[in-house]
């Protein structure tokens, strides 16, 4: 990464590169808990360059969406995805395989709609590790996600702008090359931000009370040998007194009227979306357990039991 071009000095330059690594990390790890699969990402590649030539060198059919910053870290971010890329994503979350030929596919509201919402996670689990990293109080805001080229995504950035890109496998043997692009005013202020992060306090310049040389020992005061320890005493406990096992068991009774959700699942089913859309009245789910098949309790998201379905007339 070249601070010369970002006007950065080596300090931010290092505190930027960590925060992009705890983004992509992040990132990395949201992608296996939303797709429930091993995900391999390579090292991010970190390049600068100049808006116009990010725009040549990306000039291709994406999903985008730009992440607007504010708070301690201003400025904006794109996410770029290849549209084949977007549409093996969609598959994936409707539990397919991925396997979707590697053309141009068109999307509709409701598929830009789904992608939106799963790069809005992503954007929120990339903000939560900067503003652990940087010290910053950030907050984000995902802006309407678009289809199209490109240039037409990052028609309004000028100067130089941070390229962050990295392969994907998700299992569908296809790599896939993800790219984030951050504007001027980001990467300068989520610079600063992280720099001073990470700078140590000042020296008082108090004179050190010890010299130089090490605190000795506690035992060293009475002569090498710590003094023996008294003997414990035990009393017998007063008549009427309330033992504590007693308090402890008779406690319990102050937890018994706090409200916990029980919830019963009976099944799970897989459908793609195009399959959810036709839902109406009288439309069968099957389920992926039979019946008479034990059901699982749940209590406040947490599977305690297993038990079976009684009818009573």
């Amino acid at each position: 990464m070249s601070e010369e071009i970002m006007e950065l000095t080596e300090r931010e330059s290092e505190a930027l590169y960590g925060c992009i690594s705890a983004s992509g990390n992040a990132i990395e790890t949201k992608l296996r808990a939303l797709l429930e699969r091993q995900i391999d990402a390579s090292e991010p590649e970190i390049s600068v360059a100049g808006a116009e030539e990010a725009i040549a060198a990306l000039d291709l059919p994406v999903v985008s969406a730009e992440i607007l910053y504010s708070g301690d870290v201003t400025g904006s971010e794109y996410f770029l995805v290849p549209s084949h890329t977007a549409a093996v994503l969609l598959d994936l979350l409707a539990g397919g395989y991925g396997d979707i030929p590697e053309e141009d596919p068109e999307f509709d509201e409701l598929q830009l709609a789904a992608v939106g919402e799963f790069m809005n996670q992503l954007a929120s689990a990339s903000a939560s590790a900067v503003a652990e990293t940087a010290g910053a109080k950030i907050t984000t805001k995902v802006a309407p996600t678009v289809s199209g080229s490109a240039a037409e995504t990052l028609a309004g950035l000028d100067g130089n702008v941070l390229v962050v890109s990295a392969d994907y496998d998700f299992g569908d043997e296809h790599t896939h090359r993800c790219v984030r692009v951050m504007s001027p005013e980001l990467v300068g202020s989520l610079a600063k931000a992280a720099s001073a992060a990470t700078e140590l306090p000042e020296e008082t310049g108090e004179p050190d009370i010890f010299g130089e040389d090490p605190v000795p020992p506690i035992d060293s005061f009475f002569g090498g040998d710590l003094p023996p320890e008294p003997p414990q005493q035990v009393f017998e406990p007063l008549e009427g007194t309330v033992r504590t096992e007693t308090v402890a068991s008779g406690s319990m009774g102050l937890i018994y009227d706090i409200p916990l959700q029980v919830s019963v699942e009976l099944g799970k089913a897989h459908r793609q979306i195009s399959e959810i859309l036709d839902f109406g009245i009288g439309t069968i789910v099957v389920l992926d357990k039979l019946a008479g098949d034990p059901v699982e309790i749940y209590v406040n998201g947490k599977l305690i039991a297993k038990g079976e379905v009684v009818v009573i007339d």
